[in-house]
């Protein structure tokens, strides 16, 4: 399923008054009120190892079309992400990959973005960003241990940043199954791209998106400007909807149709 960029259009509603046609009744009386504290799930210690993936990763990647060119990929983490990520981890991974560079970006004022930057050719840029996304989904961002791992789950997750036009981006986007973008910071034609999906879809995904729109004003660090903001790109993850979620809803509304009839009784009686 693509999830494009979605707009939203603000308006006031202070100056409106709210009016519900209800009559309540006995059984409304009855039912009670859903608390709003879901059970937390039981911990999930199924994760694969990261060997395993490492090897996997490398299996795919010699099973790719060969493309000896030299490209750059861009990787969106946080603050907290980076600490994991010190210059062992860095040379690790280039040396498991390799990848003929890795960096990551300093971190700024009021702004959570780090980027890292991987240097190489496709198949190594994108076995390392699958790497990537194991490590980040699994392991740094896996607080609660809710969810398993495995080498076919397809909720592994990573951002990148991609150069392209908008329109031709959105084309591109529409053949994938899990494709979501916004423009990044006010760069022009600079995009950040969200992929979620197992492990071998970030990789052919990471492949095709840098081999179709590989980087070129931005492969130069001093032409992405990073505004001192807090961003929040999670879009499901931020918000599950579940039948508790329903039942939630329900109850609200019950309590809402209550309130207004208290207040008609209170404003009559009086």
């Amino acid at each position: 399923m693509y999830h494009g960029t979605q707009r939203y259009t603000l308006r006031d509603h202070s100056s409106r008054k709210r009016k519900l046609n209800y009559r309540q009744t006995s059984d409304d009386r009855l039912k009670p009120l859903l608390l709003e504290n879901p059970k937390i799930p039981d911990p999930v210690d199924t994760v694969v190892e990261a060997g395993k993936v490492i090897t996997y990763m490398k299996r795919i990647a010699g099973e790719a079309e060969e493309d000896t060119g030299a490209y750059c990929v861009r990787i969106l983490i946080g603050n907290t992400e980076s600490l994991r990520l010190n210059s062992d981890a860095q040379t690790f991974i280039a040396s498991e990959f390799g990848l003929c560079s890795i960096s990551l970006s300093d971190s700024s004022p009021y702004s959570i973005d780090r980027i890292l930057t991987i240097r190489g050719t496709l198949k190594s840029l994108s076995a390392a960003a699958a790497f990537l996304s194991y490590k980040l989904s699994s392991d740094m961002n896996n607080v609660l241990k809710s969810e398993a791992f495995t080498l076919k789950s397809s909720n592994y997750k990573i951002d990148i940043l991609v150069e392209a036009e908008e329109l031709e981006l959105d084309n591109f986007a529409s053949k994938m199954s899990y494709f979501d973008s916004s423009m990044y910071d006010c760069n022009r034609h600079l995009n950040h791209v969200t992929l979620k999906g197992d492990v071998q879809y970030i990789f052919n995904t990471v492949y095709q998106v840098t081999k179709r729109f590989p980087l070129k004003k931005y492969v130069q660090d001093t032409e992405i400007r990073s505004l001192p903001i807090i961003r929040s790109h999670d879009h499901d993850r931020l918000f599950k909807s579940t039948e508790t979620e329903a039942d939630l809803l329900k109850s609200k509304e019950e309590l809402l149709k209550f309130i207004y009839t208290a207040q008609h009784v209170n404003k009559n009686g009086s």
